[in-house]
């Protein structure tokens, strides 16, 4: 039975029209990655800041550079798998 509830259809490959969302991802990782550069570095350069926020501040571009890194491999991944 190929109905849209099916194995085939729940699980099977997809078209390539979907690795369009790892770059989607991945530039929006990066737009975060420089609004919280942006947004840190002016709390920094305007308040005293604990410590700690510039760690946390560190920690979290990280997280983001990682996320938009991971996203642009899938992408080209996908699409190159998919010729």
């Amino acid at each position: 039975m190929d109905g849209p509830l099916s194995a085939k259809s729940l699980f099977g490959p997809l078209s390539r029209d979907y690795c369009v969302l790892f770059y989607y991802l991945s530039v929006m990782g990066l737009i975060f990655f420089f609004l919280v550069l942006t947004s840190g570095v002016a709390m920094i350069a305007l308040k005293k800041v604990p410590l700690t926020f510039s760690w946390h501040l560190i920690w979290v571009l990280v997280i983001y550079a990682v996320f938009y890194l991971q996203n642009r491999l899938l992408y080209n991944m996908c699409s190159g798998s998919m010729r």
